[in-house]
């Protein structure tokens, strides 16, 4: 089956030209905020005109705010399937459990651990399924490039790079990386922490000052690097030596696999997405629980082990290209998009 595509946003913004510029057709719903009951309204009423002109088969909603919108667009609108994407670990919280309620032929989930907590937590139960997000393979980044970057950071040739990439909010777990990687070099080991993401639109205010005060007053201002949102992550990957997700509760893990991509070891929490992401001691290390402590001993293994370094690398390698790969993901939502289409079709 062959699919006529439109991406339809919220919001205007950026995004929208890049998708343009792809060549995918674009339409412009702007919603403004959720509390604005007259504006919601009006938003559902035309994005139901749109579907409805539009003859629209399956409305595939990206997360549980889209969902509001398209649950009840997709009310009285004939032959009109209703899908979306549950990108959070579900709560009981009320914007999942009123996304749940509305009208959904079936939910996807980026992992089996949402899935389950998806049926466990929130009533209708909803037919869902489970679709691994995939990434890009990385580009290739030159000599002369790492070269100049650690240059830039003072970072000398022969330290071991360990990094970091996530929003700078508490549940990320920067500053227990970060206190475990001082200890570390107080044991003597050659190391130096690189931490890359944003401050998530003032979600978190504080969190990234605090981390910032905590590191000069441990006197880790020369061995700890904040570098912010980067539009260009393949860079820095290639300059880790070792990657650490610290969220004990990561629904999935997208960062896992650009470092899985890059051939770079990936230490993480056995919980959630990246449990079922790295297998342990093959692909990656997994710890128990989120602590210091043992981000401290998975992190020095990896420092003190360069051979069991690579070997970890090589493999994650090869599970990415088999598991993770976008024209793997794309395949599986093409296949899922045309059974709910066809099911349409007949009626059922």
């Amino acid at each position: 089956m062959r699919f006529h595509v439109q991406v339809v946003f919220l919001e205007d913004g950026p995004m929208v030209g890049e998708v343009a510029r792809a060549g995918i057709p674009t339409w412009v719903a702007p919603a403004g905020r959720l509390r604005d009951v007259r504006a919601f309204g009006r938003t559902v009423r035309g994005l139901r005109r749109h579907v409805q002109r539009e003859r629209t088969d399956v409305l595939f909603s990206w997360g549980s705010k889209p969902q509001l919108y398209g649950g009840l667009a997709s009310l009285r609108s004939e032959g009109l399937v209703n899908t979306w994407w549950m990108l959070e670990i579900p709560t009981r919280s009320w914007l999942p459990f009123l996304a749940t309620a509305l009208p959904a032929r079936e939910i996807a989930c980026s992992s089996r651990y949402v899935a389950r907590e998806q049926r466990r937590l929130l009533r209708p139960r909803r037919p869902c399924c489970v679709i691994y997000p995939g990434v890009t393979a990385p580009r290739t980044v030159t000599a002369h490039e790492l070269t100049e970057l650690r240059r830039s950071l003072a970072i000398p040739p022969n330290r071991t790079v360990i990094g970091c990439v996530g929003r700078m909010q508490p549940w990320k777990n920067h500053h227990l990386v970060a206190q475990a990687v001082g200890r570390l070099i107080d044991a003597g080991r050659d190391v130096h922490l690189v931490v890359a993401g944003a401050t998530a639109h003032g979600r978190s205010p504080g969190y990234e000052e605090a981390l910032h005060r905590s590191v000069r007053e441990a006197g880790l201002t020369d061995r700890v690097s904040f570098v912010g949102q980067q539009p260009d992550v393949d860079l820095f990957f290639a300059l880790f030596d070792v990657f650490v997700l610290g969220s004990a509760d990561e629904p999935f893990g997208l960062v896992v696999l650009e470092a899985m991509a890059s051939g770079v070891p990936t230490i993480a929490v056995d919980c959630a997405g990246p449990s079922e992401i790295l297998e342990h001691s093959r692909t990656g290390l997994l710890v128990k629980e989120a602590t210091v402590d043992n981000f401290l001993a998975a992190i020095t293994q990896l420092v003190d082990e360069p051979d069991h370094r690579a070997l970890l690398a090589d493999a994650a390698l090869a599970e990415y290209r088999y598991r993770f790969t976008v024209e793997r993901m794309v395949g599986e939502f093409e296949g899922q998009l045309t059974r709910l289409a066809t099911r349409s079709e007949v009626g059922t």
